[in-house]
């Protein structure tokens, strides 16, 4: 893991050093609140969207890394280290690849390919990936965990060797009323911005 860290600071350095790189900088750190201020439920939507995508919750990776972690370990410390690490990792790879893309300009996509649903393959996939099966997945998980499989089961994993599950309430109403909703928002914003919904 250090390695890989390590490869992503060669690549940042790099980035930044690329002519016309100032230009990437710009776009990225000067903020831009036009967006907000026309269609602020799309950015919101969008900004959801990315959040599952970046901490993997819509495929359940952050169960998979749950199965390896000891019956000792705090599990709510460790939710924070997954999502800090998460920011941070996220911001560098914003360095090391925006720039590098502003800079290089791809078409992405745009190659005479058959075009689903009338969009170049990129964005085909971050519609199908990103806008439908990473909110529908969430929506679904949330529904199971906190109605059927029930919070109960998950403070009793939690509780174990004597931790303490202080969030356990804010859990509960989160897992049953507000992450549903708020992705059931994210997915009719997510297929508003791809032109699916009027």
């Amino acid at each position: 893991m250090p390695a890989l860290f390590v490869m992503l600071l060669v690549v940042i350095i790099r980035s930044v050093t690329l002519p016309g790189a100032g230009e990437g900088l710009r776009f990225m750190l000067y903020p831009n609140l036009e967006p907000l201020k026309e269609d602020f439920m799309a950015v919101i939507s969008s900004a959801g969207g990315q959040m599952f995508f970046s901490l993997s919750l819509g495929m359940g990776a952050m169960i998979t890394y749950g199965s390896y972690l000891q019956k000792k370990e705090n599990l709510e410390k460790n939710a924070l280290i997954v999502v800090c690490s998460d920011t941070l990792v996220a911001v560098m790879a914003a360095f090391a690849i925006l720039l590098a893309v502003i800079v290089a300009a791809d078409g992405l996509g745009s190659n005479g390919l058959w075009q689903p649903l009338g969009y170049c393959w990129l964005d085909f996939m971050d519609l199908w990936s990103e806008g439908i099966m990473m909110p529908l997945g969430a929506l679904f998980m949330c529904i199971f965990i906190g109605y059927e499989y029930k919070v109960e089961n998950i403070a009793e994993e939690i509780e174990q060797n004597g931790n303490v599950f202080r969030t356990k309430k804010v859990y509960a109403v989160c897992c049953k009323i507000v992450v549903p909703l708020a992705m059931f928002l994210v997915l009719f914003g997510q297929l508003q911005s791809f032109g699916i919904i009027k």
